[in-house]
């Protein structure tokens, strides 16, 4: 195995450590305080750029930003390495070593669409069209054989030629049975007690249930949005002023906007977005808070009026982002 091997024994350093000599080796290594050479620096503050630059390249969002806190990561990850192999110099390779793991440690996650849940509502689709066979006024429809009118909206004698030669088959059934059809509504008709329920029951009924449009935005749209509120919640706050209601809260960030809002439907679309953007910051993401819970509760009024009433906040433990 040594000729093999070139003349070096492998196993020769590779003899296990007693639990003291692991103590004194750990005891030694942390009085080691090494120092940056010049190269390290410089590739130091290489890779710390390189960090910043990707973290604002925008496709994707880190989940957390670069910031100083990282470039301390990677001096103390540096020093360790050195550290570890009792060297008082740290060099470029350790350097190179401690970008990477940090760039391990740092989750990258596509940027995803943000559903806005609270905000879902159904669809506004017109009403289909009836089906053919008219309504319980047509019921009869009679026995198409007997006369060819078949009744006022039935349309079941309307082919007589055809019912007679029908009538005449085999499969033909009794008078009795013919009677007990006229009594039944006419195929594709409701009856009189299903015809009196609202249009919507009525689709339910068949089988399709209102459709729901989910609101949504992309992550970055959702982030601009929502720093914007929390800024200008946060200097009426520091200016010691009463609280915004969210009314108020949405004008002021309309009115921030209005150089980029052209038309009408677009500031429809807007004030919806950042109405929007305020529930889930309430609801999901608990950077605001609702002072009069209660009191709006109790209001009349539909949904949007009792929130457009809120007296909102920034909450308590609210820390801004890269702060």
């Amino acid at each position: 195995t040594v000729h093999q091997n070139g003349g070096h024994d492998e196993t020769a350093n590779q003899q296990e450590l007693s639990k003291e000599d692991l103590q004194r080796y750990i005891r030694y290594a942390r009085t080691i305080k090494p120092q940056f050479t010049e190269a390290a620096k410089k590739k130091l503050v290489e890779h710390y750029r390189e960090l910043r630059e990707g973290d604002c390249q925008g496709a994707q969002r880190a989940a957390y930003r670069i910031t100083v806190r990282q470039l301390e990561s990677m001096i103390r990850l540096s020093e360790a390495l050195a550290r570890l192999h009792c060297e008082k110099e740290i060099q470029v390779k350790y350097v190179d070593e401690a970008k990477r793991l940090l760039k391990m440690s740092i989750i990258n996650v596509k940027s995803s669409d943000v559903s806005l849940d609270d905000f879902d509502t159904p669809d506004a689709d017109e009403d289909e069209d009836a089906p053919p066979g008219g309504g319980p006024g047509g019921g009869d429809g009679g026995d198409g054989g007997d006369g060819g009118d078949g009744g006022d909206g039935g349309g079941g004698g309307a082919d007589t030629d055809k019912q007679n030669e029908e009538d005449k088959t085999p499969s033909r059934r009794g008078k009795r049975a013919r009677e007990e059809d006229k009594a039944l509504p006419a195929k594709g008709a409701e009856s009189p007690a299903k015809s009196s329920k609202s249009p919507a029951k009525s689709d339910a009924a068949a089988g399709e249930p209102a459709k729901k449009r989910k609101l949504e935005m992309k992550q970055e749209e959702f982030d601009l949005i929502a720093i914007r509120v929390m800024g200008l919640l946060q200097a009426r706050e520091d200016r010691g002023e009463e609280e915004y209601v969210q009314n108020d809260l949405v004008d002021a960030y309309l009115e921030q906007q209005a150089d980029d809002i052209e038309s009408e439907d677009e500031l429809a679309h807007a004030r919806r977005m950042v109405c929007a953007v305020i529930q889930r910051l309430i609801t999901k993401e608990h950077w605001i808070i609702v002072l009069n819970d209660d009191e709006v509760t109790d209001m009349e009024g539909n949904m949007a009026d009792r929130r457009n009433a809120r007296k909102i906040a920034p909450h308590p433990n609210f820390i801004p982002p890269n702060a």
